[in-house]
């Protein structure tokens, strides 16, 4: 196991190593001759120094670092300045992780814990109502505690504090006309509710009220979109990448495109497709640490990473392909923006640290074991 580890993540190293190099030799730029030997260095040292010091799971920092590589590969050929710039940000996006797993691995439910947690998580979500020139959203970390709120107080048995916290974080995303968000958390908190407090009814209820709400904001206070049906409306995406039409180059402009099209321009569908394998295979290992943990709180804590990740990746897509009338977001660690990555990074480091739990009981269950024989 170890040396098939080993090797996949040389394999991995060795390919971004050669995708850097290959439009430095292009393009003779000394900047992608750096980011060929800085971006392959970092993902070493990251996975050897914090990664052990702080027992991160392997598998989710892995593909945390795979997505920020190709969010630097995204923008080296056409504006290697940018390239360095998104470099910088993963770097400091990444330091979340060992955060996330910290807060995940040391927490123990109780009241003051959610308080905490759903009062950072509910103050981040208001400061676009109080500062409206601030030209960056805090919706993706701020998700990420509110679901470890809830998920807090759902151990404690405290369905209406859960609910309050629930209806509280989705009528600020409303406000704050986040679709993408709000249709995120309106399934998250429904499932998380289903799942750890196992009342199918209140679930119900709560998502048609969500389902109500988010069609009344559409219809009275945010913008209508109009839906011109699948095929027609995902044209300009789907040309973009050369699957239909003439190939045209996407919006490069860092503040304005997506990177997940730009990565479909430069390196094909395929490549799209095993990105979005790879969230599948995180959601996957969030799901098995959710259902091996021993604690009700940890699993239920692993299942917000796998819930959030999940529904982000889904709306996106629904997004991209225009089978709904929903805003272009970003997939998950794909953006230029800091705070989703450092969203996307947190909900990675409460995978890693349900692991290292984990890990922590086992070695417990093996000691008690031996002293017993």
């Amino acid at each position: 196991m170890k040396k098939s580890a080993f090797r996949l993540s040389t394999a991995v190293l060795l390919f971004f190593g050669l995708a850097f190099l290959l439009p430095a030799v292009r393009e003779g730029n000394p900047r992608l001759y750096w980011m060929a030997a800085a971006v392959p260095g970092f993902m070493l040292l990251f996975s050897l120094l914090p990664g052990h010091i702080f027992c991160l799971d392997q598998p989710s920092l892995w593909i945390a670092m795979v997505f920020c590589a190709f969010s630097v590969l995204s923008l080296a050929p056409a504006d290697p300045d940018a390239s360095v710039l998104q470099g910088v940000r993963c770097a400091l996006s990444l330091l979340l992780l060992p955060v996330g797993s910290l807060f995940a691995r040391s927490a123990r439910p109780s009241p003051l814990l959610a308080v905490l947690a759903g009062f950072a998580g509910l103050l981040m979500l208001s400061l676009p109502l109080f500062m409206p020139s601030l030209s960056f959203s805090l919706s993706a970390p701020a998700l990420g505690l509110l679901l470890f709120a809830v998920a807090t107080l759902l151990s404690l048995r405290q369905k209406l504090g859960a609910l309050t916290v629930g209806a509280v974080g989705f009528a600020l995303l409303l406000l704050s006309g986040d679709l993408i968000f709000t249709a995120v958390w309106g399934l998250s908190f429904s499932l998380l509710f289903w799942a750890v407090a196992g009342s199918g009814l209140w679930s119900v209820i709560t998502l048609a009220v969500i389902a109500g709400l988010w069609v009344g904001s559409q219809r009275w206070f945010l913008q209508p979109i109009i839906f011109s049906g699948p095929l027609a409306s995902a044209a300009p995406n789907l040309s973009a990448m050369g699957l239909i039409g003439p190939l045209s180059a996407p919006e490069t402009d860092t503040a304005s495109g997506s990177l997940f099209s730009l990565l479909g321009y430069q390196y094909g569908v395929l490549l799209l497709l095993c990105l979005v394998l790879l969230i599948v295979l995180l959601v996957v290992r969030g799901a098995s640490l959710a259902c091996s943990t021993r604690s009700r709180f940890h699993a239920a804590v692993a299942l917000c990473a796998v819930l959030l990740f999940g529904f982000h990746t889904l709306t996106f897509l629904v997004a991209f392909l225009n089978l709904l009338p929903l805003p272009m977001g970003d997939f998950p660690f794909l953006s230029s923006s800091f705070s989703d990555l450092a969203g996307s990074c947190f909900w990675a480091g409460l995978l890693s640290g349900v692991a290292a739990r984990n890990n922590t009981d086992l070695a417990e269950d093996s000691r008690l074991v031996m002293l017993a024989h």
